[in-house]
């Protein structure tokens, strides 16, 4: 048995998905993301922010591609994280459908 001081495993920190409205508002709403984004980080959280992909509105990347690639990421992730507006937007609530199939958690974020 060796000497020196126990240490606990490296506990690792939660993974969040944030989800919420984007087409059509400016920006994609990409500000809203970014709070979101700075409040998981300043509790421990790490972060999904699809806010960070940037398509332009002529995108070779279709919608169908673009929520494809963000359940992608859902999938690996421990939460959801909702924005508010998420109700109004389809592809939140997709999002939100597959994290309740996952088994996933779900909070509500706001201001």
């Amino acid at each position: 048995m060796s000497k020196g001081v126990e240490t606990e495993p490296k506990k690792e920190a939660k993974k969040v998905y944030i989800s919420g409205p984007m087409t059509g508002l400016p920006n994609f709403n990409r500000e809203a993301f970014a709070e979101a984004e700075r409040w998981c980080l300043m509790n421990g959280l790490s972060p999904f922010n699809p806010g960070w992909m940037t398509f332009s509105e002529d995108s070779a990347f279709t919608y169908e591609e673009i929520l494809q690639i963000d359940l992608a990421a859902l999938s690996v992730c421990d939460t959801i994280l909702l924005l508010p507006g998420y109700e109004k937007s389809n592809g939140a609530k997709v999002e939100l459908g597959m994290a309740l199939r996952l088994g996933l958690k779900v909070e509500y974020y706001s201001k």
